[in-house]
């Protein structure tokens, strides 16, 4: 439930076999009184702005996020893709949304601009700065996770970045590529067990069991011993074997 709709019924409700003191309970913001409506672009306005129009932080802090990753508007309906924006809300506010010709997307003139790939693999931070969507932070932690796992395997691997938005990926992931050829592996007959445990594939439990099947049988012959042998599974094999070797 939305906001703005648990402000429309909230005077109505009434919870039984309950003591609530009058007045306990206080509606959220977007109350319409609190509101002071005026005619705007919300591809163009503050935070400012909108708090006046009756928007509340959680909004806020959304729309200029979405903003800020260079999303934008074209129509007011489509205000209903930022979290916490609910159609009650909406229409309350959308007689007053105006969306200048600008700030619309033209199919009719859209000419694609072609994108230099970028193999992620031996990108820098600064390279990674000219994709959309990206900044100095997920640039940052794009980089760390990279070398926390010794490289990708696959693009999809960066929907494994702490908090990487996914329409971040869909936007970028066709100007990506990757070059399997630079992953750093591990190695199962030489790596200890603290070494295994620092892959984010491998928890401290998996990296034990890897060296005392070790110590217990000799080296590993192949990396496909591990599965023979019940100590990863299928799916688990599949997603860590580009970082393993036996040598």
């Amino acid at each position: 439930m939305g906001d703005s709709l648990y402000n429309e019924i909230s005077g109505y409700v009434i919870l039984k076999n309950r003591r609530v003191k009058k007045n306990s309970i206080k509606p959220l913001r977007n109350k319409t009184r609190e509101s002071q409506f005026f005619y705007f672009d919300p591809n163009l306005i503050s935070a400012e702005e909108f708090k006046k129009l009756g928007f509340n932080r959680y909004q806020i802090q959304n729309l200029i996020k979405y903003r800020e990753k260079g999303g934008s508007f074209t129509n007011a309906g489509e205000l209903t893709k930022i979290y916490g924006i609910d159609t009650t809300f909406l229409n309350s506010i959308k007689p007053w949304i105006i969306i200048k010709e600008s700030t619309k997307h033209n199919k009719k003139d859209f000419k694609p601009v072609p994108q230099k790939l970028i193999e992620l693999n031996s990108v820098d931070s600064l390279q990674l700065l000219g994709l959309k969507g990206i900044g100095s932070v997920y640039a940052s932690r794009i980089i760390k996770y990279r070398n926390l796992l010794g490289g990708f395997s696959d693009r999809k691997q960066l929907l494994e970045v702490y908090n990487f938005p996914e329409e971040t990926y869909f936007q970028i992931k066709n100007t990506i590529t990757i070059d399997t050829c630079g992953i750093t592996k591990l190695s199962l007959n030489f790596s200890d067990a603290y070494s295994l445990s620092k892959h984010p594939y491998i928890s401290k439990e998996l990296a034990e069991k890897i060296v005392a099947f070790r110590n217990k049988n000799g080296a590993y012959n192949e990396c496909t011993d591990l599965l023979r042998n019940e100590i990863l599974f299928q799916e688990e094999y599949d997603e860590l074997i580009p970082y393993l070797k036996t040598n």
